[in-house]
């Protein structure tokens, strides 16, 4: 069986990211870690709540769009419902 790593949905703009620790701090599910200098979003964890972007005074979350996949599946063939 192979094993897909997910693709983070909350991603850090490095050239912004300071380092401050506080999206490390305030995200529920402990989904961010500091790495090589840089706060990293462990994709397995993130929950997509979004609150890391909130708190990011230097606007360093940077939430991943899927507007344009989600566009596609109808031509596909893919049963699409929205809310």
């Amino acid at each position: 069986m192979n094993h897909v790593v997910p693709t983070p949905l909350v991603s850090t703009i490095k050239e912004r990211c300071r380092v401050c620790s506080t999206c490390v701090r305030d995200c529920p599910a402990k989904a961010i870690r500091i790495s090589a200098g840089q706060a990293e979003v462990i994709p397995e964890r993130c929950l997509g709540c979004g609150n890391c972007v909130r708190v990011c005074s230097q606007q360093a979350k940077k939430v991943k769009s899927l507007i344009a996949e989600v566009e596609q599946l109808p031509a596909q063939g893919h049963p699409v419902a929205a809310p």
